[in-house]
């Protein structure tokens, strides 16, 4: 069920980033039910808010239009800036997991309500 987007500056329409929603692999490859939220900017798009801007109308988008009531992320730890994001997000940090991707990854989780 991947769902893509692009993040584009406004004034000069150039793309500085992906947003995703999608099912993440377990760490045999399978597709899990769970549905997962992640974003990806270049360097230069880093600390402008386009990450927490661009998550935030994916949430909307996960609610409203593929009626889920819960979604996840999960980050590298080390990686204090997605982590600050899933923070702005409302996220619940559910600790390190090995579930998704054949790694360990900080665990993050928002019901989405009405």
């Amino acid at each position: 069920m991947p769902e893509f987007g692009q993040s584009k500056r406004r004034r000069t329409g150039q793309v500085v980033g992906a947003l995703l929603i999608k099912n993440p692999p377990a760490a045999e490859g399978n597709l899990l039910e769970e549905v997962e939220i992640g974003w990806h900017l270049r360097k230069s798009a880093w600390g402008k808010g386009y990450a927490t801007e661009a998550a935030r109308a994916g949430l909307d988008y996960a609610r409203d239009r593929l009626a889920l009531d819960r979604i996840i992320a999960v980050v590298f730890k080390e990686n204090e800036r997605s982590v600050a994001v899933t923070k702005r997000l409302g996220m619940t940090p559910r600790g390190p997991s090995d579930r998704y991707y054949g790694v360990t990854l900080e665990l993050f989780e928002l019901t989405l309500a009405d």
